[in-house]
């Protein structure tokens, strides 16, 4: 679910995107590390749990602070689809 690799940027930043299969995916970049996670709609908790997971283990690389960043954007484009499909057609 994760995929670190080189990446010239040497401050940490997120942004997250949907693929072209609709899968959500979250980009972690930290100390020159690229952590890619993804997972298919209706898939979140199992994300967050691998995210608790990886937190807990200090050779991850992932501390409890990025979770956290991870967890709330996911959390953020969640409601934001989800006032999407609130909204009537045309608004």
């Amino acid at each position: 679910m994760t995929e670190p690799s080189e990446d010239i940027q040497t401050g940490p930043s997120l942004h997250e995107q949907k693929t072209e299969d609709g899968c959500r995916e979250l980009v972690l970049v930290k100390q020159g590390q690229r952590y890619v996670f993804r997972c298919a709609p209706g898939q979140e908790p199992r994300l967050l749990d691998q995210l608790i997971e990886m937190a807990r283990d200090s050779e991850s690389g992932i501390e409890w602070f990025d979770a956290a960043m991870l967890t709330h954007q996911l959390g953020v484009r969640m409601v934001d689809q989800l006032q999407q499909v609130k909204q009537p057609p045309g608004t």
